[in-house]
């Protein structure tokens, strides 16, 4: 999965300069924006931190958020279900990212590219097209959709987004979930711990993104809007999200080179039974 992701022979990504480029901190609101609903506003700190955290890691993506569905609404059309894969959408927000930085004046990204931007974009992407009817706030009615999506809600979610599912290979080993929840949950967990792989290290970014899926799996029947507890299959794919990313940050597959396994399921689940795989250390 790690392999798949990576542009292979460009060294490791930069964390350091996603660091500088975000002015990441650990108290951005990072976590919060990821773990709640945009819809899902609390009185006593909406305006003071999930606005704010909403505003930075949402509003602020539309534009590389356009890009990437924009392609997609392409490229999911041309194929035949399922082959979308984790690599394709997340190398073309990569690619996405670096075209507003492009356009904006900026010097490209070399390496491996922006990848702290490109898991957000993806988990951004997915979650809207899969989540939707979270976007509301219940209390109020406001609608915390991407401009993106607003501006062309018809076309987005009756049309693409059913070809977009009926496209995406599964993430799970029983074939089970929509396809839409692991697949923004993966992207979800890969943002929080690239950033805190930026910011403390990456064994310790590693060791907090497990943390992170832990916890979700405890909290999912209390911050749900239907209180159901965790998928414990789904929960499976959150925990391994921590493996993936500390291989993808260390690069740790030296051994692989064929490329042609990132084009079907394999490349992205382990067959069952599944075993407990250590992270890997640099």
């Amino acid at each position: 999965f790690a392999f798949c992701l990576s542009d292979p022979g460009q060294g490791l990504p930069d964390l350091e300069h996603d660091s500088v480029n975000h002015e990441m901190n650990l108290k951005d609101g990072l976590l919060l924006y990821l773990s709640l609903y945009a819809g899902q506003r609390f009185p006593v700190i909406n305006e003071s931190l999930q606005q704010p955290a909403y505003e930075r890691w949402s509003v602020a993506q539309n534009d590389q958020e356009q890009l990437v569905v924009n392609t997609f609404s392409q490229l999911v059309v041309s194929q035949q279900s399922p082959s979308t894969t984790p690599r394709q959408i997340f190398r073309t927000a990569i690619d996405a990212c670096n075209q507003i930085v492009v356009d904006s004046g900026g010097d490209p990204w070399i390496g491996q590219g922006d990848v702290f931007c490109a898991a957000l974009t993806c988990h951004n992407v997915l979650r809207a097209l899969g989540r939707r009817d979270t976007y509301y706030d219940q209390q109020t009615g406001v609608d915390y959709a991407p401009k993106w999506l607003k501006n062309n809600e018809s076309y987005w979610i009756d049309t693409f987004a059913p070809l977009m599912q009926s496209s995406m290979i599964p993430l799970r080993n029983d074939g089970g979930g929509d396809g839409w929840g692991e697949w923004y949950h993966t992207f979800g967990l890969l943002t929080y711990g690239i950033h805190q792989s930026a910011l403390l290290g990456i064994e310790m970014g590693g060791i907090l993104d497990y943390g992170i899926a832990l916890a979700d799996t405890l909290v999912a029947a209390i911050v749900t809007p239907d209180h159901k507890p965790e998928d414990p299959v789904k929960a499976r794919v959150d925990r391994d999200v921590a493996r993936v990313l500390t291989h993808f940050l260390y690069q740790n597959y030296s051994s692989m080179n064929d490329m042609s396994i990132c084009d079907i399921e394999a490349g992205y689940v382990l067959p069952l039974p599944l075993k407990a795989y250590p992270l890997p250390h640099s």
